[in-house]
């Protein structure tokens, strides 16, 4: 995803990237190695050692636990809202989703820059 960043030129784009314990070896220092390979300022990264978020849309998703997905939103959406609604549109790589939105990231692209009209 973070290749994106830098073939997406749009200042209305926003990145979230959340680390989350989900594997062996994830930590917080792992996750910090990670986060300081980005230096686009639209992105910001962060570490959830509590696992709130894929632990808060793993119903709305429909999974045990919502790690490893891709999700993007319009502009303006609050917490509340994302967590109700769902995202505007998902890819994942979780065996517990249909494969038809297995993260392809020519197609995440393609998603993106759909989406930017609207943002901008």
């Amino acid at each position: 995803m973070a290749d994106m960043l830098g073939q997406v030129d749009s200042e209305a784009l926003r990145f979230d990237f959340v680390w989350v314990p989900a594997l062996a070896g994830d930590s917080e220092a792992a996750a910090r190695a990670a986060m300081g390979e980005n230096t686009d300022g639209r992105a910001r990264s962060w570490w959830d050692g509590e696992a709130v978020l894929p632990t808060a849309f793993a119903e709305p998703l429909g999974v045990s636990y919502a790690w490893d997905v891709y999700m993007l939103f319009p502009p303006g959406v609050t917490w509340e809202e994302a967590l109700a609604d769902g995202p505007a549109y998902l890819e994942h790589q979780l065996w517990e989703l249909p494969s038809e939105s297995m993260l392809d990231h020519e197609r995440f692209q393609r998603a993106v820059e759909d989406c930017l009209p609207v943002c901008d």
